[in-house]
C-alpha cells in the first residue's frame, strides 16, 4: 500500500506553503488576507479528535487532509468571488470579454486541482482508516468517514447554491429593470408619435377667402417648425410634418393643384391633410419662403414613396 502524504520535513512543509503567492485564489500559503491562523487550528484540531492518528506518518496524512480541505474552501471563496465580480460589473454574460471568461476557465481550473487534492487526501485517510481500525469497529468508523465526507460535499454545495440563488435574483433584477425601462421608453416614443407612426408635428393650415384676396395662416408657422426639426435636444426628433388644411369657404384657385381641389371649390369647410416626411417638408417650406402670396404650395413635385 503507498500512501501520497507530500512533504513531512520542517524545511520542505515551508518550501510547500511558500509556492504560488500570486493571489488568494492560487496561493499555497497556509494563511492569506481574509483566512485565520486560528480558524485553520480549529480545523486541524478537530480532524485530529476525530481521526485519533496513532503514529507520525498517521498524524501527517491528517496534516494534509487538513490542508486539503483548507485550500479547497480557499478555492471555492476565490470563485464566488470572481464570478461575483465579473456580474456585478455586467449583468449580461453576453457582453462578458475574452478575458472574463479565461478569468472563471483559471477559477475553475484551481479549484478542480483543488478538489482532487482533496479527493486524494480523503483516500489515503481512507487507508489509513482501514489500517488502523479493527473488524468489530471498522463498520462504525466507516460510517462516521462517510458522513464527514458527505456532510463536506453538503456543505460545498450549499456554497454553491447559494451563490447561484445570488447571482439569479440579481438577474432577474436586472432583468426586471430593464423591461420597465423598456416599456417606459415605448411608451414614450408612442406619446411622441401620438397617432402616427413616427414622431410627427401638426400644422394646421387655415385658408379663407376675403375682400382683399386668399388669405392662408400658418399655425405653428414655417420658422417655428424648422427650428423644431433642428432641435438636437428632442429625446425623439421629429421626422415628419402633418399639415392639416381647412378652406372655410371652398378651396380657393390659388389651391386648385389638381382636378379634386378644383371639384371642391365651392364646398364650405372642406379639409384636406397631407403627413410629409421632414425633407419633403423643408423642401416646400423653403419655396414657400420665396412664394410672394404668402400660400402654401402643392409639393406635389417634391412627394416620394413616404409621403402621404
Amino acid at each position: 500500500m503507498h500512501l501520497q502524504t507530500g512533504p513531512t520535513s520542517p524545511a520542505g512543509k515551508s518550501h510547500s506553503s511558500d509556492n504560488a503567492t500570486t493571489h488568494g485564489g492560487t496561493s499555497q500559503k497556509l494563511i492569506v488576507a481574509g483566512e485565520r491562523q486560528e480558524d485553520f487550528t480549529a480545523l486541524f484540531s478537530g480532524l485530529l479528535a476525530e481521526y485519533s492518528p496513532e503514529t507520525p506518518s498517521a498524524r501527517s496524512l491528517v496534516e494534509d487532509f487538513a490542508h486539503a480541505q483548507w485550500f479547497l474552501w480557499r478555492r471555492i471563496r476565490a470563485q464566488n468571488s470572481a464570478e461575483h465580480a465579473l456580474y456585478e460589473a455586467q449583468p449580461d454574460p453576453a457582453l462578458w470579454t475574452n478575458a472574463s471568461f479565461h478569468t472563471l476557465t483559471n477559477m475553475e481550473r484551481y479549484r478542480t486541482t483543488a478538489e482532487h487534492g482533496f479527493q486524494r487526501a480523503l483516500r489515503n485517510l481512507e487507508h489509513l482508516q482501514y489500517a488502523q481500525l479493527s473488524q468489530s469497529n471498522r463498520e462504525l468508523r466507516q460510517q462516521n468517514f462517510e458522513t464527514r465526507l458527505s456532510l463536506d460535499r453538503e456543505r460545498i454545495a450549499l456554497q454553491k447554491e447559494r451563490h447561484e440563488l445570488s447571482v439569479a435574483r440579481e438577474t432577474r433584477q436586472v432583468e426586471a429593470a430593464a423591461q420597465k425601462a423598456a416599456e417606459k421608453e415605448q411608451a414614450d416614443y408612442d406619446e411622441a408619435c401620438g397617432n402616427f407612426d413616427v414622431p410627427t408635428v401638426t400644422q394646421n393650415i387655415h385658408v379663407q377667402k376675403s375682400p382683399h384676396g386668399t388669405v392662408t395662416e400658418f399655425d405653428p408657422s414655417n420658422k417655428v417648425i424648422r427650428a423644431d426639426l433642428a432641435n438636437t435636444e428632442y429625446r425623439f426628433p421629429i421626422e415628419s410634418v402633418c399639415r392639416a388644411y381647412l378652406f372655410e369657404h371652398g378651396i380657393p384657385e390659388e389651391y386648385w393643384w389638381d382636378e379634386e381641389c378644383e371639384i371642391h371649390a365651392g364646398c364650405a369647410r372642406h379639409t384636406l391633410t397631407q403627413t410629409l416626411t421632414r425633407d419633403t417638408w423643408l423642401q416646400m417650406a423653403d419655396q414657400e419662403k420665396q412664394n410672394a402670396g404668402g400660400h402654401a404650395v402643392s409639393g406635389y413635385e417634391f412627394f416620394n414613396d413616404e409621403d402621404e
